[in-house]
């Protein structure tokens, strides 16, 4: 309908509606008239009710007009169709417009309504029912660019626990949405490595978009009016030409027919509603960079894919659209930084391993129960699954079994290669089978297509290395396989597509089943290349990584038992295995010289782990292993199942025990369990910063109770979901022998949390030394202080900043009246009073052990420093004292100064020189060290004071040091620049004089007295 038809229609529309309700409002008027008695004066009643029926008339008709469907029949849409774009939840567009969102709706639906078809199967799975929920979390931090647009999300809920909520993974719907920061992410990179489910994600978002199926739950969907979605791989053939962001989405995606013009406008002037996904960056034949100078700003503007790509991404090609992009990691590396979010598919949790078996089997739920419990078994193969692609095959290799029932009779499909080579074989059997070929041994078989299966190998090996995907007719030719689309029909499926331009000439194109399929062949052509071209081969992979899979598969062929007869036909096993070897040997090599780039690193250590693991080799095992020194540092490298049961291989190959540190890693339930398998081969293991649920727990706590060689733990930053089995946790932890370092700090502990660990300490076998609980929350911690009266190890408890009240400190203090043992004790950053402190006092008048104490900005005034000045001159142990950032004056240093003259063991003293109180003068403390030589150190926190009054300056610092020259001690400074707070970030070197220090800067200023 034309606008000016539109218009009419819309005006008489109104017009109809005045009248009709100006009539029911008159004869409603003439009636209350009556009622009332009033028909002979009935006008005013008349002309009100009027009025007031055209008003709801017209009312009725807006509401009418602006009534927005909520909901979307699940059915394939064809073109034709009008009657099936009815129930598209949009809101209210030019209808132009809406027909346009409707065709792009129907496209997404008609395109992804049929999912796949397993592969050797005559079997189509729906997304619907294919699709399980992913673990994605984010990935690493990146820059913030000021130049982009971003969107303030409507009421969105604060979340009160920020620990946890942070932890939590992400589900789809809240990609462009970051809790607890209120602003859409108009740009994320989706990271994950091969086949662990992007693409079917991609494919999920825009069908949830088209169906509706989030409705209003969904605000990051609803929030859109059009959805594109773009695989590199098929559009691989603009690469070297120049195209437009307006062909693109036009002629190679969705025609908008006549509407053109009215679409374009709708596209420039509401980016914001705009959703645009590309999938498969890692298959772009160059190596993508941001940082390039060619941008684009207008839709129309022809230019290079790469470049389009690069404009919509830094925000200058439609600005404010929202850009999703997936890729491997080691692709995307490059240009992480420049996108909001960036974000890492895990692939399924153990529930999600679970949800995909039931849909797999839904035709057979005690079968289902069974696959998964014997998958459950076996921690490598369950680990496995853990990989959306891998699930799969391993489903259709139980498949195979399920008329048997005999679950003992599977193989065991211990390696990715081993799983592949398995559905390989499988697949050239079924091709003879359908083919009746005469040849019954599977012998037989191999030698028949030997040369055939090369021919096939070459191609996809050498498809990886240009990054080709999508085969044509002239491809097949060139390799001679032309002949040959039954046999290739097993690993490749064609399609028809309309050259671009023309509405009746098509082409045929071939794709692999899955670019793991094609990297499996690429590996078995890789695998008899000279030694030469195979180091040739590792400069591609430190360009972009693209050969990472194929290295994986490479590794594992030559180590399968029984060989792969075709590999058996072509060569020597062992000089297979020799390849194998120099191939490891060159990526060290690699490594070492990669030093300063740290991502780059990481990725190629994941790989050479994955390299270890296919091969099931000691020798390569600990080949990989030598890029280790000291340690086994994979922090802030997003780890999977399948990563960790990588990681447990190389540890069983260690011959002494090493440092595992796995900080903020993404572990969960099963990554724990995997790791905890080899603890017996680590002496120190850090899971700082991970979420660690009361299973993962337990499983740290039986494999504590098993471990002789592990004596540091590190958990500091960890989320602890506490539940019912801590006190099976505790039980299983007491009985270990070797612990004697564990750090719980900033945990999101609170008392209850604490209920397993006193159990632990009271423990006969606990050796625990050092015990950190910083940056909790706790108010009593009397359980905690009983259990350690009788404790003969622990010597360091830190309680820093954690909110401790007097009663906690009245138990702290109860605890040093009978504990000989304790020597550190760290209670910076809580709040005391008079009340705790006068026990706390007390007590360290009869304590005989404890030699470190840290009361910084415990907010301890006068009151409080006089009775901890009292418990100080009959202290005969202490001898370092943290007090800095408390509230005293010059009254509060007197009293310390007069503890001083008394207290013949402390050593080094820590305090403020500016104390923001008034009447607070140094000089009154270091007088009295002048008088007594005990003190060895003073440390001040240096801040210039406002006034004199509340503090000394660095002309006076010098004054206080020429002091102690003129009696005969000889004062050696230091001096530390900190980070505006109190860490210290470098030492400063080479001055004259503390005057020529900075005034404007916080130091920390060291004093050491020598007589």
């Amino acid at each position: 309908m034309e606008p000016c038809q539109r218009n009419s229609t819309l005006i008489s529309a109104y017009g109809l509606a005045i009248t009709l309700g100006s009539l029911i409002g008159s004869a409603l008027g003439v009636g209350v008239a009556f009622a009332f008695g009033q028909s002979k004066s009935s006008a005013p009643f008349v002309s009100i009710g009027t009025a007031f029926g055209a008003v709801i008339a017209v009312l009725v008709v807006v509401c009418k007009q602006r009534k927005i469907p909520k909901c979307c029949w699940k059915k394939q849409f064809t073109d034709d169709d009008s009657s099936a774009y009815e129930h598209v939840p949009l809101v209210k567009v030019d209808p132009a417009h809406l027909t346009y969102i409707k065709r792009l709706a129907a496209y997404h639906i008609s395109g992804s309504f049929l999912y796949r078809e397993d592969v050797g199967f005559q079997r189509t799975i729906t997304l619907d029912e294919a699709y399980t929920q992913l673990v994605i979390e984010d990935a690493w931090k990146t820059r913030t660019r000021s130049t982009s647009k971003c969107v303030e999300v409507p009421d969105l809920p604060l979340q009160r626990n920020y620990i946890k909520e942070a932890k939590r993974p992400i589900v789809i719907k809240e990609l462009f949405s970051q809790l607890g920061e209120r602003v859409y992410k108009p740009t994320v990179l989706v990271l994950g490595h091969a086949g662990i489910g992007k693409s079917v994600m991609a494919e999920r978002i825009v069908c949830e978009w088209a169906n509706g199926m989030l409705d209003s739950a969904a605000k990051a969907y609803d929030n859109f009016n059009m959805v594109f979605l773009f695989k590199f791989k098929y559009l691989k053939k603009f690469e070297n030409e120049k195209i437009s962001l307006k062909s693109l989405l036009f002629d190679v995606h969705t025609s908008p027919g006549s509407s053109e013009q009215v679409i374009l406008n709708s596209l420039q002037n509401e980016a914001e509603k705009v959703l645009i996904i590309f999938d498969g960056l890692d298959e772009l034949n160059k190596v993508f960079q941001c940082a390039a100078t060619t941008l684009v700003t207008n839709i129309e503007t022809e230019a290079l894919l790469e470049d389009i790509l690069r404009s919509l991404i830094m925000g200058k090609l439609l600005s404010g659209a929202y850009i999703l992009v997936t890729s491997r990691p080691s692709a995307a590396i490059t240009i992480a930084d420049d996108f909001h979010r960036v974000v890492e598919i895990l692939g399924f949790s153990e529930e999600g391993v679970h949800a995909y078996v039931t849909k797999y089997f839904s035709d057979d739920v005690p079968f289902s129960e069974s696959v998964f419990a014997h998958l459950k078994s076996n921690l490598i193969v369950f680990s496995l699954c853990s990989i959306p692609v891998s699930c799969r095959l391993v489903c259709q290799v139980y498949d195979e079994h399920q008329s048997t029932h005999r679950l003992q009779a599977f193989p065991e499909l211990t390696t990715m290669t081993a799983l592949y080579t398995r559905v390989f074989c499988r697949l050239v059997k079924h091709h003879h089978h359908n083919q009746s070929s005469s040849l019954t041994k599977f012998e037989d078989i191999m030698h028949s297509i030997y040369e055939l299966v090369f021919k096939v190998a070459k191609m996809a090996y050498e498809g990886v290395l240009e990054r080709k995907l999508v085969f044509s007719e002239e491809d097949l030719a060139s390799y001679g396989l032309q002949d040959e689309l039954t046999f290739l029909s097993c690993f490749l499926s064609c399609s028809r597509e309309r050259v671009l331009y023309s509405d009746d000439e098509w082409k045929c194109s071939y794709i692999f089943h899955h670019l793991t399929v094609q990297e499996y062949l690429a590996a078995i052509s890789l695998l008899f290349y000279t030694k030469e071209s195979i180091v040739e081969n590792v400069k591609v992979f430190q360009n972009d990584g693209r050969m990472e899979i194929v290295y994986r598969f490479f590794s594992g062929l030559p180590f399968i038992k029984p060989p792969l007869l075709i590999l058996e036909l072509k060569d020597d096993i062992t000089l297979l295995r020799d390849k194998v070897r120099m191939l490891v040997s060159e990526l060290n090599s690699f490594y070492k010289s990669n030093s300063k780039r740290k991502r780059e690193q990481k990725e190629l250590v994941k790989t050479l782990m994955h390299m270890a693991l296919e091969s099931q080799d000691s020798d390569i095992a600990k080949d990989a292993l030598a890029v280790f020194m000291t340690e086994i540092d994979l922090s802030e490298c997003v780890l999977n199942a399948a990563d960790c049961t990588a990681l447990r291989f190389l540890l069983q190959n260690l011959e002494t025990p090493m440092t595992v540190t796995l900080d903020h890693c993404t572990m969960d339930d099963i990554n724990v369990q995997v790791v905890c398998d080899q603890m017996d081969k680590m002496d120190t293991l850090s899971l700082s910063r991970n979420r660690i649920t009361v299973q993962s727990l337990l499983y740290l706590a039986e494999a504590l109770a098993k471990n002789s060689t592990l004596v540091s733990l590190h958990l500091d930053g960890c989320t602890f979901l506490i539940g019912k089995k801590t006190t099976l946790a505790a039980r299983a932890w007491a009985r270990n022998n070797t612990l004697t370092y564990l750090n719980l700090r900033a945990c999101d502990l609170r008392d209850g949390d604490l209920l397993w660990l006193p159990d632990v300490l009271r423990s006969s076998s606990c050796i625990l030394e050092v015990l950190k609980l910083d940056r909790n929350m706790f108010s009593n911690l009397w359980q905690l202080c009983d259990a350690l009266k009788n404790n003969k190890v622990l010597h360091t408890l830190s309680l820093r900043t954690c909110t401790l009240s007097d009663d906690a400190l009245q138990a702290l203090a109860d605890l040093l009246t009978s504990n000989e043992m304790l020597k550190v004790l760290n209670l910076a950053w809580n709040s005391f009073t008079t009340n705790g402190m006068k026990a706390f006092a007390n007590s360290l008048k009869i304590n005989k052990s404890l030699q470190v104490l840290d009361l910084a900005a415990c907010e301890l005034g006068d009151n409080e420093i006089q009775l901890l000045a009292e418990g100080l001159r009959e202290n005969e142990c202490i001898q370092h004292l943290t007090l800095f950032r408390n509230p005293m004056t010059k009254v509060g240093l007197q009293n310390i100064a007069f503890a001083l003259k008394m207290n013949k063991c402390l050593l080094t003293l820590l305090i403020d020189s500016y104390s923001g109180q008034t009447e607070y003068d140094l000089r009154v403390l270091t007088n009295a060290i002048v008088q007594d030589h005990s003190l060895k150190e003073l440390v001040l926190r240096y801040a210039r004071p406002r006034d004199k009054s509340s503090g000394v300056e660095l002309s006076d610092l010098e004054e206080i040091l020429k002091g102690f020259r003129e009696n005969d001690l000889e004062p050696f400074v230091r001096v530390m620049e900190t980070d505006g707070k109190i860490n210290p970030v470098k030492e400063i070197p080479n001055f004259s004089a503390l005057t020529d220090l900075d005034e404007r800067k916080l130091y920390i200023i060291s004093i050491t007295i020598k007589q």
